[in-house]
């Protein structure tokens, strides 16, 4: 059982009523167990990532509808052909990388930098506000 600051024995395991009182004698509140959660096992993804994210989307559209087809790809390992989504980079490298700088990247290789993230993005709960922001405004 853990013990609080008063050297109480408490018992956590019963539902939230257990976890308040758990953190009520180690002298915290509501607050402190909230932030503890979010900082542990919330999703961190802040707009600039979504922003970044929604760009190679829409240029990796962009690459699949055929408008870069008169553009030549890189000869890339290990498959000797460059990667849809590495292209799209490259097709819009500027605002990409910028978007990038700006969400707070600081790796070396971008390229594998921004492919996880779209990746980890694409995949994850945040993929309704990835594809929202990658439309067109018309």
């Amino acid at each position: 059982m853990p013990i609080g600051k008063d050297g109480k024995e408490y018992d956590w395991f019963h539902g939230w009523p257990g976890i308040i009182g758990y953190a009520k004698a180690l002298g915290k509140d509501w607050v402190d167990v909230g932030e503890l959660m979010e900082m542990t096992w919330g999703d961190r993804t802040t707009f600039r990532q979504v922003h970044c994210c929604s760009e190679v989307h829409r240029s990796l559209k962009l690459v699949k509808s055929g408008k870069y087809k008169n553009k030549k790809r890189l000869l890339l390992a290990p498959t000797g052909k460059e990667p849809d989504i590495h292209f799209a980079i490259r097709m819009n490298r500027k605002v990409i990388f910028d978007l990038y700088k700006k969400s707070g990247g600081k790796a070396k290789d971008k390229y594998k930098a921004i492919t996880q993230m779209y990746n980890k993005m694409i995949s994850g709960p945040r993929k309704a506000f990835l594809l929202s922001a990658s439309k067109d405004i018309k």
